[in-house]
This record gives C-alpha cells, structure tokens and sequence, in this order.
C-alpha cells in the first residue's frame, strides 16, 4: 500500500466527504484503510434517500467505485450524476425508478463490472447501449421488462441472470 499516495488521493476529496458524511451518516465510506475509493450504500435509507440526495455526492462522484441505490427513491433524474462515476466498478439499482432512459447513459462507465436492474422497468431496448461497457461481467435483470429467453447482443452472451 502506497500509503503516501493514499493520503495524497483522499486530501483532494477529504472536506466534501466529512461533509457529506455528516448529512448522511452511515453511508459513504473509503473502500479499504489502503484506499482513496469511495463506496456508497443509500439503499440503508430506502425511499428517504432521492435524487435531490444523490446529486449532493456530485463533488465525489469520480471517486466511487462502489454504489447501491437498491430501494432507494432515485429516478432518471440522477442519470447524469450516476454517469459521471467514471470510476464505478458496482452499481446496483434494485427496485428503483431507472429506465432505459438513464441505462442508455451509462456508455462511459467503462470500469462497470456489475450491474443490478432487479425490479426495475428496464426493457431489452437498452441491452445494446449497456453492451458496450467493456468489463461489464455480470447483468441482473430479474424481475424487469426483459424477458428470459429474449435476444440480446452478443456483447452479453452468458453474462444475464434472471
């Protein structure tokens, strides 16, 4: 661990995340002791937590890696503040309001390994844009307007659960 590199990273970020971790506690958190990477779980505030709420972590947003919205009152509202997290690796949006509208504007998460669409209205229209993320492994698509069996681009062979 580049510990002085550690420090370096999370100097630049250091007052907007006591501040936002302050108005939401619980939530927002360096990924490891040895990282300057943020994860952020809102899906422990459920509804209470809105794009309103989201769009306050815009100021961070470069530096989560980790994100869960599971349940949480987002809608495609938070679209260009989802995109802007350059760096996501997770991101999870169970049950939320997402469309298509907001996954045809992911294209530039180029780092996103796993995606969770799990009881949203997501439909098989979005599979193309979604099958360009280049390290995408893994597409959770249970209990959303895609149906099991349906075409999808070769891009996502093997890589959809229902």
């Amino acid at each position: 661990i580049d510990l002085a590199g550690v420090t370096r990273g999370r100097a630049a970020i250091a007052p907007a995340v006591a501040q936002l971790q302050k108005r939401f506690p619980n939530i927002l958190d360096y990924e490891s002791r040895g990282s300057a990477d943020l994860r952020l779980n809102a899906s422990i505030l459920g509804t209470r937590f809105s794009d309103n709420d989201l769009a306050d972590f815009a100021t961070v947003a470069e530096h989560i890696t980790v994100a869960d919205f599971s349940r949480t009152g987002i809608t495609d509202r938070s679209a260009s503040t989802i995109a802007a997290m350059k760096r996501l690796r997770v991101l999870r949006l169970l049950s939320t309001g997402i469309t298509d509208a907001t996954l045809l504007r992911l294209g530039g998460l180029d780092q996103l390994e796993s995606l969770n669409l799990f009881g949203t209205p997501a439909t098989a229209a979005s599979l193309p844009a979604i099958s360009r993320l280049p390290r995408l492994a893994h597409l959770y698509v249970g209990q959303t307007s895609i149906p099991q069996g349906s075409p999808v681009p070769e891009a996502l062979a093997g890589k959809l659960v229902f």
